[in-house]
């Protein structure tokens, strides 16, 4: 392998990491939404942690897997590649679960929702500025993701309360 492949298959795993927490970041935003106040914190931090890592899980089987299925092999890299997605949903539902630990119910929600758009947004920036976007576009970007972000947590939150 070249050191240009090398740090291409880098580049792209650090994408598929980064897109596996967006995703992740995105499903438990619209969770956090529909949650209620009502809901016991054990209650919503299984389900934040449970939908984190099975998100991670089935990425990895619908991407990792049926690649390693179509090329005949599976390879030690594919294994490490779901750990990674796994750790980077792990990442995101472990930021989200704080405000539960430090805030009661309501403000937890709260909390954690902005939580996600902020999460998104900056995973958002992240994503443009690896693919060789500037900064005033990798910010446009991030801007735009925040304002779908809030768009989305607020639309579900009013139609579920």
């Amino acid at each position: 392998m070249t050191a240009a492949s090398a740090l291409s298959t880098v580049r792209n795993r650090a994408r598929e990491v980064t897109t596996v927490a967006f995703y992740v970041s995105v499903t438990l935003a619209a969770e956090l939404a529909a949650a209620s106040s009502d809901d016991s914190k054990a209650i919503l931090i299984g389900t934040l942690w449970g939908t984190a890592v099975g998100l991670a899980l089935a990425h990895w089987y619908a991407q990792t897997i049926t690649a390693a299925i179509a090329r005949g092999a599976f390879r030690r890299s594919d294994a490490v590649e779901g750990l990674r997605e796994i750790g980077a949903a792990a990442g995101v539902a472990f930021v989200l679960t704080l405000p539960f630990l430090v805030f009661e119910t309501p403000a937890a929600l709260v909390v954690s929702r902005w939580g996600v758009v902020i999460g998104t947004s900056l995973i958002a920036l992240a994503l443009a500025r690896s693919a060789g976007a500037r900064w005033t576009r990798a910010f446009v970007e991030a801007a735009i993701v925040f304002a779908i972000g809030v768009a989305i947590v607020e639309t579900k939150a009013a139609l579920t309360h």
